[in-house]
């Protein structure tokens, strides 16, 4: 809806090339791997915590300043724009966006889906291991 709304309001810029829609599509899947990922750490942590929100509410934060959600991080100095779009969170609304618009070309949109590729690799293969280890000790509060 948002992007209707924008559509009917302002002046769109949609990709020139082809292959770059390909490579939004694959960026756009691996955002949500990498989003479901973090959500899933998150939710595991409530093995070890008595009361979980504190962490979501930090994880929510972390993800509206850092994934480009609130204000885009093409907005931030270029070190900080850098840095931001190293992390995980860069990968869930940034990357994806920079290769819609187009702002990388051939070798640069294949470096932001490796890096988004890697996040997807990393926070799954570290959610499982919190997982197995928070099953091996589980124990139920009150009783």
């Amino acid at each position: 809806p948002p992007f209707i709304v924008g559509a009917l309001f302002f002046t769109l810029r949609l990709p020139h090339h082809a292959v770059t829609w390909l490579a939004f599509a694959v960026s756009i899947v691996l955002a949500v791997v990498v989003s479901f990922a973090m959500r899933f750490i998150i939710n595991v942590g409530a093995f070890w915590l008595l009361d979980w929100r504190g962490l979501d509410t930090l994880s929510s934060l972390l993800v509206t300043v850092l994934s480009g959600f609130a204000l885009p991080l093409n907005f931030y100095p270029h070190w900080a724009r850098t840095l931001t779009e190293l992390m995980p969170w860069g990968s869930m609304v940034q990357l994806p966006i920079n290769i819609f618009l187009e702002q990388k070309q051939g070798a640069g949109v294949i470096g932001l889906l490796l890096v988004q590729a890697a996040w997807a690799f990393i926070l799954l293969a570290a959610g499982r291991r919190l997982l197995k280890a928070g099953t091996r000790k589980l124990v139920v509060q009150g009783g």
